[in-house]
């Protein structure tokens, strides 16, 4: 059990960079709009959506890998629950 224990608790420090990794893109993503209002007009379109969109897929990703990582937590949990029934 005590695996279990000592790989949930990496599994939770490693969300808790996701989720600090997370917090970091959309601060940015709200950057580069608010900058696209103020001089979006004088840079190139295509760019603008490239980078936008970029930023965008790397949210996903890393929203996907927070998922998969409470995913995880939940199973062990689970797993840990049903070690602890069998043993009392």
């Amino acid at each position: 059990m005590n695996h279990l224990i000592h790989r949930l608790e990496q599994l939770q420090r490693r969300e808790a960079v996701v989720h600090e990794k997370l917090t970091t893109c959309i601060t940015y993503q709200s950057a580069i709009l608010d900058f696209t209002i103020r001089e979006g007009s004088r840079c190139q379109r295509t760019a603008i959506e490239d980078i936008v969109l970029a930023v965008n897929r790397i949210e996903m990703d890393l929203r996907t890998e927070c998922c998969q990582l409470k995913l995880e937590q939940a199973l062990i949990t689970s797993e840990m629950q049903f070690t602890e029934g069998a043993t009392t």
